[in-house]
């Protein structure tokens, strides 16, 4: 064990004697650094210093040797006695700056201050005497300095007061005239104004003064004047010639009026600012004109056009704010306006829905419902056995119902939609019977106005075809009641139906034809409807022509909502209608071209009176079916309650909601039907959870 402490005390000794020979290493490094750091500036310091003794030597003492030689060359001359006092302190000045100079170049070579005297004899009166002239002339100096800061803080103080003044108000022209006002007091002058561009920025007119001129001059100058292109060209302020026209047009030429400086001012609009800060465009520039009185015989100072510079620089700032505010003021006006149009728009939007609704709920219960009563009794007095004059009228009034009707939905859809859109129903029908209906609704209107009707119909055209009877009808119907009205007095109206491919080029002056390249399973009908006046053929007493009846000319005709709705319809069937004039330039005639598919399974027929594919009929599917009809309009109950008996239904007619069910409870499960009204004045359907389900 102790042979074992003895080594771990050996052990330890050589460890901490090593740490210690480590530490030692480190310090002796670091101040070797040092040592190298130190040496390194000192070099760097001798450098400098010979440097300084250099510049000192050849910057200073040199020179100030040549001045000290030149002021001795003028002491030996003959001059009065101010001039050798002067010449006398500005040698002893020299010397003892010369003598400053050695010092701290004796300093900074030698590292220690010692200052080597120089005793030797002097004249004391005579240095207090250069030293008091001395002492005066920096007073002079310091009193100028006190002065220039005097009237600095003046300048300051006057520049704050005006901008201040400015910024009370953000209208351009009390800007103006405050700053006029305000200038004028500040630096005593006779007269100011403002020089502002017109709209074309061809002309400054003179739109602010502070003293108005008697006399006529020019109140206006061109742009292109060379004052005015030298004022916007520099950013300082310009004193003007004598012979100026600007200083002239300023005021001058009053009395009492001296010399005449200008100065520009940039006028900053919304459209020169994006992003906050001005782009690199075209400014447009104001010029501030300012007139000193002739009696103090002084000129712009440098002080005054400092201040004239500041107050403009203000002035621009405070015009350009303004100009930004009276344009947002403008844009919100004009966005307040938009508002208005726009909230009035809306609310004429709204009371154009409302009165849309109004419209559809009239003409659906004011027309479309009463239109199919009339129908639907037309159609009862089909079946029934009546003679055949009787069979025509019946059917010419269905058929005339069926347009109204067609007319009626039409309305009411267009109404709903805000679009021309009318639904083509394709399907087959008799070309001749549609033209007999036609012809003789149209005899009637005729005869009713006074006129004679007369129909040609070729024989070939075949007689079932596939196409909208409706709308054919529709227009045939419009062209009879156009012609009609053109004239008062009475006349023939010629009634021709043939194929358009027999016309015998009779089309090819027609405007607007249509022509078809269509197949032989096609044919391209023509409808044309002409009007001669002259005395009636049935009742030639009864209307005679009259020339100073109402007319219309082709395109009055085809401005009106008629005209345009029936070629759209027609285009629609790819046919056309067009109106052809006489030499006095009125409508004459009608022309209207419709293409057709024909049926070949049924041959052609020639005015065989048919019967309608409308009409209901006993069906074995509906005989003994139970139905409840529920309506609250008699009239439409009644008819459709025959109609629905014509089909074989066993009927139970009821005039409300509330009936309808008491029916329905107390059928159970016989009813099959129910046919009813979903908007009924004392109850809808659609509201209650438990109405009848499909």
């Amino acid at each position: 064990m102790e042979v074992i402490a003895d080594q771990v005390a050996v052990a330890l000794s050589h460890a901490a004697v090593l740490e210690e020979s480590q530490v030692m290493r480190e310090k002796l490094s670091e101040q070797n650094h040092a040592l190298q750091q130190a040496r390194n500036d000192a070099m760097m310091a001798s450098q400098a210093r010979n440097s300084f003794q250099k510049v000192m030597s050849h910057g200073m003492r040199r020179p100030m040797h040549s001045i000290l030689g030149l002021l001795s060359m003028f002491q030996n001359d003959n001059m009065g006695f101010e001039q050798r006092i002067v010449i006398d302190t500005l040698v002893k000045t020299g010397n003892v700056l010369a003598t400053l100079i050695n010092d701290v170049m004796d300093i900074s070579a030698e590292d220690t201050v010692r200052f080597p005297l120089e005793m030797r004899p002097f004249r004391l009166h005579s240095m207090i005497k250069e030293a008091s002239c001395l002492a005066k002339c920096l007073c002079v100096y310091k009193d100028q300095e006190v002065g220039m800061m005097k009237k600095q803080k003046e300048a300051s103080w006057h520049v704050r007061m005006l901008t201040q003044e400015i910024r009370k108000s953000l209208d351009r022209h009390t800007i103006l005239y405050t700053t006029l006002v305000e200038l004028s007091k500040t630096l005593d002058l006779h007269n100011c104004a403002v020089w502002m561009p017109n709209e074309n920025r061809t002309e400054l007119h003179l739109t602010h003064e502070l003293k108005g001129n008697s006399k006529n001059y020019r109140r206006s100058i061109p742009v292109n004047d060379p004052d005015v292109l030298e004022i916007q060209g520099s950013k300082g302020v310009k004193v003007l010639r004598p012979d100026s026209a600007l200083g002239a047009s300023s005021g001058r030429e009053l009395e009492e009026s001296g010399a005449v400086a200008a100065i520009r001012m940039p006028m900053l609009q919304v459209s020169n600012f994006k992003g906050g800060t001005p782009e690199l465009v075209d400014t447009c520039y104001a010029i501030l004109v300012l007139v000193l009185p002739s009696m103090s015989y002084r000129g712009w100072s440098h002080e005054e056009m400092e201040i004239v510079e500041v107050v403009a620089d203000q002035v621009a700032v405070a015009l350009s704010h303004a100009a930004v505010l009276e344009e947002s003021q403008v844009m919100r006006e004009k966005l307040s306006e938009q508002n208005h149009a726009l909230q009035q728009a809306r609310n004429d939007a709204m009371m154009a829905s409302q009165a849309r609704n109004s419209f559809q709920k009239v003409m659906s219960h004011g027309m479309r419902r009463p239109m199919h009563s009339i129908l639907g009794l037309l159609s009862m007095f089909q079946n029934d056995n009546m003679g055949f004059e009787q069979r025509i009228v019946i059917d010419t009034m269905v058929k005339t119902g069926n347009v109204l009707a067609t007319l009626i939905n039409d309305v009411i859809n267009i109404s709903a939609e805000d679009t021309v859109r009318f639904p083509l129903e394709m399907r087959p029908f008799r070309l001749h019977s549609m033209i007999k209906e036609a012809s003789c609704l149209a005899k009637c209107l005729c005869v009713y106005k006074g006129f004679d009707l007369e129909l040609e119909v070729q024989s070939s055209l075949p007689d079932l075809v596939i196409g909208d009877e409706r709308r054919a009808f529709q227009v045939i119907l419009h062209m009879v009641g156009y012609l009609l009205n053109i004239f008062d007095g009475g006349g023939n109206v010629i009634f021709r139906v043939f194929s358009e491919s027999d016309s015998e080029g009779k089309s090819d002056r027609m405007l607007g034809m249509w022509k078809t390249n269509a197949p032989d399973e096609f044919v391209s009908v023509k409808f044309d409807m002409e009007m001669r006046e002259g005395s009636s053929l049935s009742d030639g007493a009864s209307s005679t022509p009259n020339s100073s009846g109402r007319r219309r000319n082709s395109a009055e005709a085809k401005e009106g909502l008629g005209f345009i709705m029936c070629k759209r319809l027609v285009q629609m069937m790819q046919g056309n209608i067009w109106i052809s004039l006489n030499p006095l330039g009125s409508a004459q005639s009608m022309t209207l071209v419709l293409r057709f598919q024909i049926r070949q399974s049924y041959g052609r027929a020639t005015f065989a009176p048919g019967t309608s594919s409308e009409q209901p009929s006993s069906n074995p599917q509906f005989r003994g079916l139970r139905v409840i009809l529920a309506d609250d309009d008699a009239l439409n109950r009644a008819v459709t309650k025959k109609l629905l008996e014509k089909l074989g239904c066993e009927v139970t007619a009821v005039s409300s909601g509330f009936e309808c069910l008491s029916a329905l409870n107390s059928a159970e499960d016989s009813v099959r039907l129910v046919v009813l009204d979903i908007q009924m004045p004392e109850y809808e359907w659609q509201h209650d959870p438990e109405g009848p389900k499909s």
